[in-house]
């Protein structure tokens, strides 16, 4: 597994870990704070369960060999699906905010499982585009994949030297 897809798969459990922590904050003598679950409608419910899907995809996509991948989903470009997620956790995280804001008429303020799942989705979409990055796949932890094998060679040919 190399850094680059550490990284990935980390801020797939970060998308995960931040759909059971607080979404929304309440705060003038006391501070309340409640997550989706908790929220009591079906829309933060929709959304917390779409963003454990995607953090959950994510960290599978980074974890499973391209090779296993290809195997569990038969769909060309496989290569594209983490880019999917990201942008559809930075999607649940703008609805789920604005969410927040709507319906206690700006009371309540989006608290830290929104911003980790924006995050989450934000390094997903742009960790694989930055160029500096690319030193981070030669960065290998664990067993490092077998490398295909090369073609064999031809043999030379041996020369007679003439005396």
């Amino acid at each position: 597994m190399t850094l680059k897809k550490l990284i990935l798969a980390i801020a797939g459990g970060v998308a995960v870990i931040g759909s059971f922590l607080p979404w929304a904050a309440v705060t003038f003598f006391v501070s309340v704070r409640a997550n989706a679950f908790q929220m009591g409608e079906p829309l933060p419910i929709i959304l917390a369960i779409l963003a454990i899907l995607c953090g959950a995809a994510g960290i599978l996509l980074n974890v499973l060999k391209e090779k296993q991948i290809n195997n569990i989903i038969k769909i060309k470009n496989a290569e594209k699906l983490p880019l999917f997620v990201g942008i559809a956790l930075i999607a649940i995280a703008i609805i789920a905010f604005i969410y927040v804001k709507a319906s206690t008429n700006g009371v309540a303020n989006a608290s830290f499982g929104i911003w980790l799942i924006g995050i989450a989705g934000i390094v997903t979409v742009v960790l694989p585009f930055l160029k500096s990055i690319k030193e981070l796949d030669k960065v290998v932890f664990g067993k490092p994949e077998k490398a295909a094998k090369p073609a064999a060679k031809p043999a030379k040919k041996e020369t007679t030297k003439k005396k």
